[in-house]
């Protein structure tokens, strides 16, 4: 699952891995997962050039990707 936030107050990458899980599948199957992660994954560090600034999670819209798939959540 990745994770993008498209209003990054900071420079960030487009999307970020925050957790996968492994499972097989037979061909034309398909099952549901639930993949979880830590709030803290999301954390940037903010500042100046030279990363001097704390980790934070800005409080934000974010989009949790899986595949096509994608679902808009707030941190608040």
């Amino acid at each position: 699952m990745y994770v993008r936030e498209p209003a990054s107050p900071v420079l960030a990458p487009d999307a970020r891995m925050v957790g996968f899980t492994r499972l097989e599948l037979a061909a034309g199957q398909s099952k549901q997962v639930e993949v979880s992660f830590k709030l803290s994954q999301l954390a940037l560090t903010v500042g100046d050039v030279d990363g001097d600034g704390g980790r934070q999670v800005a409080r934000s819209g974010y989009e949790a990707v899986v595949g096509a798939e994608e679902a808009a959540f707030t941190v608040r």
